[in-house]
C-alpha cells in the first residue's frame, strides 16, 4: 500500500505567534519605565521607597501581562486594551487645560501620537493575533535546556572556574554600562550598546564550561532509565546555526551562545527520551545538544546498529554524506521505520531536495513521497512518519520561533502533554 501524506501549514501559527509577541513588548516598555522610574524615586526622595514599591509592583505585574499576552490569554489584551483606552483619555484631556498656550498644547498632541499611536497598532496586532490562535494550543517556551535537566553530581574544576569566571565578567560589565548611562544624559541604550561585548564575551566563557561539563552517553543513560532516542545527522551540521527569536532587552541575551539547530532540536526532543548521538572524533569539545560517545572508525557503525535496536525513536538531521546514507538503511533493518523524525535544517530550497532525493533513495517509508514547493506555503521544517501515514509541516519562515510552532504541532499530534514523558 502507498504510503499517504498530509501537510500541515504553520504560517498562520508562525504570524499569529509575532503578532502576540509585538503586542507584549508594551507593557514589557512599560515595566522598564516602572523600574527605571523607581530607581529614581529611591535615589532622589528621601523616604520614597512607599512610591518605589509600588512601582517595581507595577512591573512586576506587567511583565506577567506581558507573559499572558506571549501565550495568548485574551483576558491579558482585553486588561492591555483597557490601559491604553485609559492612557489615551488622560492624554486627550490635557488638551482641554484652559491655562495652556496654543504651543504647549500642540506639543501635547504631538507627543500624545507619537506614545498612543505605537500603543494602538500594537494592541490591534494583539486582537489579530488571538483570532489567529484561536483553537490552536499555546507554543512552549523551553525554560531550561537537556543539558540542565539532566543531573550531575560533580563538576570538573576547570568547568566551575570558567562558570565563575563568567559570573564575575557579567557583573564587571555593569560598570562601564552605568557610566555609559550616566555620560549620555541617563539614556540606557547606551548601557545595553556597552554592555553587550562584555555579556557576549562572559556568554562565551559560560557556554564553554558547559561543554567542559557535557555529560557522556553512557552518565546520560544512567541518569535517565527510559528507552533513549538516537540523533543521526552529518558531522558538519552539529554546529549549524539556527536564527534566534528577538528579544526587547536583546543585551542581555547576547551572552548566550549561538543558537543550533542540534542544540533546540535536542532541547524539544528530550521529552521523548535522552537523546544520544555518536560524536565526532574531530571534537575537541562536546558541542551542546545530544549526549555523544566517542569511537574509532572501526567501530561506529556496530554502535549505530546497538543503538537502533534499543532506541524508542530516530531523529534525523535531514543530511547528504555517505555516512548519512548508511545510517538511512539501517534504520529499516531494525524494524524503527515507523518512528522517524526528520528535521530539514535551515539550508537553501535547493540542497533541501538534494539531501531528500537521498533520503527517499535509501528510506523506504519516504520513496512515494515528494516535497511540494509551493511558495505560498514555504518550505518543510519537520516531517514524521508514524503509522501508515506521513505527516510534513510546512512554514515559509526558517527560524526559532517557527521551529517552537512546527514541534509544539508535531507534540500535540502525538498526544504528548507536558511532563508526560510518553505518547498518550
Amino acid at each position: 500500500m502507498a504510503m499517504k501524506s498530509r501537510v500541515v501549514d504553520l504560517n498562520d501559527d508562525v504570524l499569529a505567534i509575532r503578532r502576540l509577541r509585538a503586542a507584549a513588548v508594551l507593557p514589557r516598555l512599560f515595566a522598564m519605565a516602572c523600574g527605571v522610574m523607581a530607581l529614581v524615586v529611591l535615589s532622589l526622595e528621601e523616604g520614597g521607597w512607599t512610591i518605589s514599591l509600588a512601582l517595581a509592583c507595577s512591573a512586576a505585574l506587567l511583565i506577567l501581562l506581558a507573559h499572558a499576552i506571549e501565550r495568548g490569554a485574551s483576558q491579558a489584551i482585553w486588561l492591555l486594551t483597557a490601559i491604553v483606552v485609559v492612557m489615551t483619555a488622560l492624554g486627550a484631556g490635557t488638551f482641554f487645560v484652559p491655562a495652556a498656550s496654543i504651543t504647549e498644547r500642540a506639543q501635547g498632541v504631538t507627543g500624545l501620537v507619537l506614545m498612543l499611536a505605537p500603543s494602538w497598532i500594537l494592541v490591534s496586532l494583539g486582537w489579530k493575533g488571538i483570532r489567529q490562535r484561536r483553537g490552536v494550543p499555546p507554543i512552549e517556551i523551553v525554560e531550561r535546556s537537556a543539558w540542565s535537566r539532566v543531573a550531575r553530581e560533580r563538576r570538573s574544576g576547570k568547568a566551575l572556574a570558567l562558570f565563575t569566571t563568567a559570573a564575575i565578567v557579567y557583573v564587571a560589565g555593569l560598570v562601564p554600562a552605568a557610566l555609559a548611562v550616566a555620560a549620555v544624559g541617563g539614556h540606557l541604550w547606551a548601557g545595553g550598546l556597552a554592555y553587550a561585548p562584555v555579556a557576549a564575551m562572559a556568554g562565551r566563557i559560560w557556554s564553554r564550561g558547559r561543554r567542559l561539563s557535557a555529560l557522556r552517553l553512557q552518565e546520560v543513560r544512567t541518569a535517565d532509565r527510559r528507552s533513549p532516542v538516537l540523533l543521526l545527522r552529518s558531522f558538519r551540521d552539529d554546529s549549524l546555526p539556527l536564527e534566534k527569536r528577538y528579544h526587547l532587552f536583546w543585551f542581555l541575551f547576547a551572552a548566550r551562545e549561538t543558537l543550533t539547530l542540534e542544540g533546540f532540536v535536542v532541547d524539544r526532543v528530550w521529552r521523548l527520551g535522552p537523546v544520544i548521538a555518536i560524536g565526532n572524533p574531530g571534537d575537541r569539545l562536546s558541542p551542546l545538544g545530544a549526549a555523544r560517545e566517542y569511537v574509532g572508525e572501526d567501530r561506529w557503525r556496530g554502535h549505530i546498529r546497538e543503538y537502533l535496536d534499543e532506541s524508542a525513536h530516530v531523529v534525523c538531521i535531514l543530511g547528504d554524506t555517505p555516512g548519512v546514507g548508511w545510517e538511512y538503511e539501517q534504520i529499516e533493518a531494525a524494524g524503527k521505520d515507523d518512528r522517524v523524525l526528520v528535521v530539514f535544517p535551515p539550508r537553501p530550497p535547493e540542497e533541501l531536495q538534494r539531501r531528500w532525493q537521498l533520503f527517499k533513495r535509501l528510506f523506504t517509508r519516504a520513496q512515494p513521497l515528494d516535497l511540494q514547493w509551493r511558495p505560498f506555503i514555504g518550505v518543510p521544517l519537520l516531517a514524521l512518519f508514524a503509522g501508515e501515514a506521513a505527516v510534513f509541516f510546512y512554514c515559509k519562515y526558517r527560524h526559532e520561533t517557527a521551529y517552537s510552532a512546527a514541534f509544539d504541532r508535531l507534540f500535540d499530534l502525538m498526544g504528548l502533554r507536558e511532563g508526560s514523558g510518553k505518547a498518550a
